[in-house]
């Protein structure tokens, strides 16, 4: 008789399938209704591999019980006894074995189990048993998920429905039951239960808003701004004044926002935006720690630089959210990522001058205020990408070409300005295949237009739409004329869009960019270079080569911490000096009270 280990595509390619603390669950089937239908059976998990075991025969589709030799059983179990990880009180388990099913003709008598990977590394080993059972390792068997925090959207009330009735088989299947007491609902929009229909589900109805993996998501953005944001911000005030009383030098200080006080968002920030009043807060509570509640001797825009370029490399939100932003940009562009938000991204973007546009909202370029149409999540992605399109490259097929949009694209411009003529639009005048053929190359011709025009606005000016049409045709670029006059356009034809990432005269495809890599990219076009430095280099006439290799100096990783915050003050000329006091008014002179002639400046200090 062979035994087969089934794994499923799960533990094939990530190496789990899901995770218990018991590292052996057996599972006998007792019969519980029609006994022709293995979800019929109710699976007991036992700690032994002894009980009842299902049999079902292929051919005739009949179903009995049966018991596998006892000695096999013996043998088997004396196997994985040998196996201590196979027990309760081990660690938990990153891999394990679906089930073992126990072959003998064309009939089947499985037993479900749950095996750790050490478990299935010595089955593998382990071919042949001494009795002339053989073990074969089979993979795509079937897929089993955990059905810990599930979350559904839904769009009728017939489909809660059927949702709870996949729930009841999957309940019948596995033993476990879904608590209704504890599982919400929250209707949005026109939806809503009735008292008789609340009874009936047995679920708690949200009003407002409800939590979903640590994110509160709500029909009041103001109110779910508030939960997710004041407790956070609450608890960050608390650690920061903690973390106030420690003698830190400067770096260090730096070293703790960054690590224990910016990480504490990034998760939230991550699949939700941040009002401005939370960011601004956030910001003044970590950089007024930095400073140690003291003045800000440098600029915000050079300390958040490399420490190689003159900064203490502090986290700028802003940029982080960005390149969340553009990884999630990432994603909508790559075909293998199918998921329900990217329907979502097209629906909204589509309603941007009422162009109908989808992933070609990425060829144009539009003001904020009239992205208002979008949510703040999308709002943001846009404008990250506006940001990194200037370090971009777009490689554009045939159809990409066809398919880009002559109104707000940065390649279109009239007096150096792009062109939005609400008539052509709402005409159906949108994208360059509007003014081209069908069926061969080549623009439309004037007539045309005009028709196009008359249809929608009958007393349009003809002179004035031939004239808008021919500088509209003269704004394309030329490549583009020329793909025109060379290339059919082809309808069916599956549309990409491949944009490449210049880091470091590099290219590196977006989809693969790390947030890291794009937090880096984003963060160039903010820096500043330090002003503080301009004294030394006037003074012993150093370029911009040598002082890189300064400000290594400064962050060298032996230097006691002290040592290296004042080099970091000094390179950055902003210890205070009488010269300074006079400046600001606290002092009545600027002579150096050592020698009594000659003006008090970190030079003459030095």
């Amino acid at each position: 008789m062979d035994v087969d280990i089934l794994l499923s595509n799960t533990t094939k390619q990530q190496n789990y399938v899901r995770q218990k603390d018991q590292g052996l669950a057996t599972r006998d089937f007792v019969k519980d209704g029609n006994k022709t239908h293995i979800l019929d059976f109710r699976p007991i998990e036992t700690s032994s591999l002894k009980g009842i075991l299902f049999l079902h025969d292929k051919t005739s589709t009949q179903s009995c019980s049966t018991q596998l030799n006892a000695s096999k059983i013996y043998y088997i179990a004396r196997f994985i006894q040998a196996n201590q990880d196979c027990y309760p009180s081990r660690k938990r388990i990153n891999a394990c074995i679906c089930g073992i099913v126990a072959k003998r003709g064309n009939d089947i008598v499985e037993i479900n189990d749950v095996l750790t990977e050490r478990m299935y590394s010595s089955l593998s080993k382990y071919k042949q048993l001494n009795d002339g059972t053989t073990f074969t390792l089979v993979f795509g068997g079937r897929k089993f998920y955990h059905a810990d925090d599930t979350t559904l959207s839904v769009c009728s009330k017939q489909s809660i429905s059927e949702v709870f009735k996949v729930f009841d088989l999957y309940s019948r299947a596995t033993g476990a039951k879904i608590n209704r007491q504890k599982s919400e609902i929250l209707c949005v929009g026109k939806g809503d239960l009735s008292p008789v229909e609340k009874q009936e589900y047995g679920l708690q109805v949200c009003d407002n808003n409800v939590q979903l993996l640590g994110v509160y998501v709500g029909k009041n953005r103001n109110i779910c701004d508030d939960l997710n944001w004041k407790e956070k911000i609450s608890k960050l005030k608390s650690l920061l004044n903690i973390w106030l009383q420690r003698q830190l030098t400067l770096q260090g200080r730096v070293v703790v926002v960054n690590t224990l006080m910016m990480s504490r968002f990034w998760y939230t920030l991550f699949v939700s935006s941040i009002p401005e009043w939370a960011y601004n807060e956030i910001k003044i509570l970590c950089v007024n720690f930095v400073w140690n509640k003291r003045s800000h001797l440098v600029n915000y825009n050079v300390i958040i630089n490399p420490k190689c370029n003159g900064g203490l490399q502090l986290v700028d939100m802003k940029c982080k959210i960005h390149a969340f932003r553009l990884k999630f940009l990432g994603r909508l562009i790559n075909d293998e990522y199918d998921v329900l938000w990217k329907h979502t991204f097209k629906y909204f973007v589509s309603k941007i001058y009422n162009m109908n546009l989808g992933l070609e909202v990425l060829f144009i370029q539009v003001p904020h205020c009239e992205l208002k149409c979008l949510p703040i999540v999308y709002i943001e992605m846009l404008e990250a990408w506006y940001i990194l399109r200037q370090k971009s490259e777009l490689k554009l097929s045939v159809e990409n070409i066809y398919d880009q949009p002559l109104f707000r694209n940065p390649e279109i411009v009239l007096k150096d300005k792009s062109i939005l003529w609400y008539d052509f639009i709402n005409a159906g005048i949108i994208t360059l295949k509007d003014i081209c053929y069908e069926v061969k190359t080549g623009f439309l011709p004037d007539c045309a237009i005009v028709e196009m025009i008359q249809n929608v606005f009958e007393n349009a000016n003809v002179k004035n739409v031939i004239d808008r049409y021919h500088c509209l045709i003269c704004a394309i670029p030329d490549d583009w004329k020329q793909t025109v006059q060379s290339e059919l356009h082809h309808r069916n034809t599956k549309r990409t869009i491949d944009i490449s990432v210049i880091i470091n005269h590099v290219p590196f495809e977006l989809p693969l960019c790390t947030v890291n890599k794009l937090y880096n990219c984003l963060l160039d076009d903010i820096c500043k270079d330090p002003c503080g430095v301009e004294m030394w280099k006037t003074l012993f006439n150093i370029d911009d080569n040598d002082f890189r290799i300064m400000w290594c100096n400064v962050n060298l990783f032996w230097k006691p911490a002290k040592f290296i915050e004042l080099d970091y003050k000094i390179l950055h000329n902003c210890i205070f000096t009488k010269s300074k006091f006079k400046r600001i008014g606290w002092s009545d002179d600027d002579l150096c009270d050592v020698c009594g002639s000659e003006i008090e400046d970190l030079y003459i200090c030095l």
